[in-house]
């Protein structure tokens, strides 16, 4: 009972509060089959498949470094040599490799441009939300994300004690509260901004998880880059369409638990779209 669509259905039933549902997606669905990001692409020299940025930086960099030795190593012998014609070689060969290594730190400062962080990223995502959100506009998300793994690390907790002796110690159950109950102030404030099927629209609404997501992987120091980003955006746009589409299908004699099931079918496909690009890293502080 670890994936979205089981918590949100139980939640609509026991009128559980907001928060316990995303926390737990967010605990991950057990999942570690799919490939991570970086496994497949272009080869290394030891004829590995590699495409993550870090591993390509460097690759590129010993590269660069052994054309930096052999220039120096050519300088030196140009500067001692006698025979014109030799040097002129030797010339000719520095000259060379100082151009291949010229694009080479070129590639390497792409790169890294690519692993940087985004300076626009700031407040909240706004994909699948109306033009007016005055409550998320003044969302405090660093407070927030602290809070929000706070209860992660609690609602583990949880979960160990019940599967140990089938119940949870009284202690746990107030910390629990404690930390849920900012976040649950929140969830109520935030449904003001957002629609959505279910006690949980606005904490599960994708552009508050993955504003979460983002946050909390800046304060543990493995904030997305650009590249990553623009994903999670275009997770964001794919999940608006698919919400179109849904609703287009149904009529008056479509169940309330039905959209609900649907509902959360369509945003662990979210959660699952960013989880693809993210790293291992970064996999590790949200999932595991």
């Amino acid at each position: 009972m670890n994936d979205i669509r089981h918590l949100s259905v139980l939640a609509g039933v026991v009128a559980a509060a907001a928060i316990v549902a995303v926390v737990v997606v967010l605990a991950g669905k057990g999942d570690d089959s799919r490939i991570d990001p970086g496994q497949e692409a272009h080869g290394t020299p030891d004829g590995k498949a590699d495409d993550q940025p870090e591993a390509r930086i460097e690759t590129l960099s010993r590269e660069i470094r052994a054309k930096d030795d052999r220039i120096r190593e050519l300088e030196k012998k140009i500067a001692e040599s006698g025979a014109m014609a030799e040097g002129a070689v030797d010339q000719a060969e520095t000259a060379m490799l100082r151009e291949r290594a010229a694009g080479l730190e070129k590639t390497v400062a792409d790169l890294r441009s690519q692993l940087a962080p985004n300076p626009a990223a700031k407040g909240a995502y706004r994909f699948g939300l109306g033009e007016k959100t005055p409550f998320l506009d003044k969302a405090d998300w660093p407070a927030l994300s602290k809070q929000f793994v706070d209860l992660k690390n609690v609602i583990k907790q949880v979960f160990e004690e019940f599967s140990v002796t089938g119940d949870v110690q009284t202690k746990t159950q107030l910390a629990a509260q404690k930390k849920n109950m900012p976040l649950a102030i929140f969830a109520v404030g935030a449904s003001n901004d957002i629609e959505g099927v279910g006690p949980n629209a606005s904490f599960t609404h994708p552009a508050v998880m993955a504003s979460f997501v983002r946050e909390i992987l800046a304060q543990a120091g493995q904030p997305l880059n650009a590249s990553q980003d623009e994903s999670v955006r275009k997770a964001g746009d794919a999940w608006v369409e698919r919400e179109k589409w849904r609703k287009g299908r149904y009529d008056d004699s479509t169940l309330a638990l039905s959209k609900m099931i649907d509902d959360a079918d369509s945003k662990q496909r979210f959660i699952d779209d960013v989880r693809a690009v993210l790293a291992p890293a970064q996999i590790s502080i949200m999932f595991d």
